[in-house]
């Protein structure tokens, strides 16, 4: 009894580690932003439709997944202030004999910052699909299913490349013009010319909002324009008060009062 009862246990307990060790398929990957690294970037899996995980790539761009087999997925690669890509996984097909020790498959994407008047419609579908490979006995990605789309994504290149040149001519030009208003700024600054000084400044700051030493130099400028015109004020008051002084004595003297 003893010896069934041994049995038995071994059994429960075999039984009960292989359902902790099913096969999978192993996503050993890397997102990049041209040829950089991209951390924090999110991975989300959505398993048959329905979303079972996220994972985030590390400082070297590189995040790893274990994926059931049997199953269809949907990878999708995203960062806020990115356009968002996806690849297709289907881990269906892998005969139970040959897939006692799972399997692996390297994945590269490549991430690029949204750009205002591109045309990403294609990359709402996947841009690969992998899938298990009967003939090799391996997993592989779909040669004709990337075929199909490679005109798309070739033109998408293309308009990338093209809008990322007009951007950066753009940016180019921006820091010039900045730089411009920042000088002009400083320069009429010292001539105390502080009309010019803060249209200089204030066309600095609408140019590049984010950037805190425009508006430091703004208030500086306008603070020192007010101390101006109250300085001014006071000195015209005070010539005033002196002209009214002569005007009074001179009235008086005409008219012989000397009291």
């Amino acid at each position: 009894m003893r010896i069934k009862k041994t049995l038995l246990f071994i059994a429960l307990f075999a039984l009960s580690f292989a359902g902790f060790s099913q096969p999978v398929l192993f996503i050993d990957g890397m997102v990049r932003e041209g040829k950089s690294k991209l951390p924090d970037a999110v991975i989300t899996v959505y398993k048959n439709g329905s979303k079972v995980n996220s994972v985030t790539t590390a400082d070297n761009g590189r995040f790893a997944l274990e994926l059931d087999l049997g199953a269809s997925y949907i990878l999708e690669f995203s960062k806020p202030g990115y356009v968002s890509k996806k690849i297709s996984i289907n881990t269906k097909g892998p005969p139970p004999e040959d897939a006692e020790y799972g399997y692996e498959y390297p994945i590269s994407v490549t991430l690029f910052k949204e750009i205002e008047g591109l045309d990403v419609s294609i990359l709402k579908q996947p841009i690969g699909k992998i899938f298990y490979n009967a003939d090799e006995g391996i997993f592989d990605y779909d040669a004709e299913y990337t075929k199909s789309i490679q005109k798309q994504l070739a033109q998408l290149q293309a308009d990338l490349e093209r809008k990322q040149k007009e951007e950066a001519e753009r940016l180019a030009k921006l820091e010039a013009d900045y730089k411009a208003a920042m000088s002009a700024g400083e320069k009429a600054l010292k001539s105390k010319n502080y009309g010019q000084a803060i249209e200089q400044f204030t066309k600095a700051s609408e140019l590049k909002p984010e950037e805190a030493l425009p508006k430091q130099k703004l208030s500086e400028a306008q603070n020192l324009q007010k101390a101006e015109e109250e300085r001014l004020a006071a000195e015209k008051a005070k010539e005033e008060e002196y002209n009214n002084l002569i005007a009074s004595a001179d009235k008086k003297f005409s008219s012989e009062d000397y009291e």
